[in-house]
């Protein structure tokens, strides 16, 4: 029997694949998984297999690939996903590296950036909304004509809900004759206007969309009891589809 020794010879031995990223994300956002932390003890180089191995079963395709070693997760529902990386040597696969991630409702506080349609001028809005992650929001609307304040005002909601179940709290506005700034509630409401604000003319359905890496809120309203100003009538409408965007400040 002949032995033949190689001194020279390595054993080539597997790679093993690493994902560094962030364990939650939100509905529309863009998660950035990095597979470069992985690591092969021959230094040969990596490629790498991303995929979904389970989530939602109403989930779309979320991967996006990046570039040669990361890829970006973007879910379109919330619900618990677990990501697999496999990384190649080219002669054997690593180990599956695997990461959960949980994906919850859009959340964060946002600042009125625009209307389309536009407010007529010379209307300024200056508007606040708080997403939580329960789903429920706060907002506060004000309102400035000619650079002076007009009405103020102050709610809550669940999102994509009819508009009944959105509720107004508070309000301010000018009070004649000297226009002082006074606060008003749904106890003390001499004008009407929680009242008649939350009296549900229909029920709406809103669309919420996020983009700039979740920095931009986008909020589209069908038809009904949308707010929208129809400057051809003069007149608040409740017959035009209404889209505002928000710029994301937390």
């Amino acid at each position: 029997m002949i032995f033949f020794t190689c001194n020279n010879c390595k054993q080539n031995t597997s790679p093993v694949a690493e994902i560094i990223g962030d364990s939650t994300s939100f509905v529309g956002d863009s998660l950035l998984l990095d597979g470069s932390s992985s690591s092969d003890a021959e230094n040969d180089s990596l490629t790498f297999i991303w995929a979904v191995v389970s989530g939602p079963v109403n989930a779309d395709e979320v991967l996006h690939i990046e570039g040669p070693t990361s890829c970006l997760f973007v879910p379109g529902v919330g619900g618990s996903y677990t990501v697999q990386l496999v990384a190649n040597d080219g002669t054997n696969d690593s180990d599956p590296a695997t990461m959960n991630i949980e994906v919850l409702d859009f959340h964060g506080k946002w600042v009125f950036h625009s209307h389309m349609p536009p407010f007529p001028t010379p209307i300024e809005v200056l508007d606040t909304m708080a997403y939580n992650i329960d789903g429920t929001f706060e907002y506060i609307s004000y309102y400035k004509y000619q650079g002076t304040m007009g009405f103020g005002y102050k709610g809550k909601g669940m999102q994509e809900t009819p508009s009944g179940i959105r509720e107004w709290t508070e309000y301010t506005m000018p009070v004649p004759p000297d226009n002082v700034i006074e606060t008003f509630t749904a106890d003390h409401d001499p004008y009407e206007t929680i009242k008649r604000l939350n009296t549900p003319i229909g029920d709406f359905h809103s669309e919420y969309f996020l983009s700039d890496h979740g920095n931009t809120l986008t909020i589209v309203s069908d038809g009904n009891n949308d707010g929208d100003f129809d400057d051809v009538q003069d007149t608040w409408s409740a017959t035009s589809d209404m889209k505002s965007v928000w710029i994301r400040i937390e």
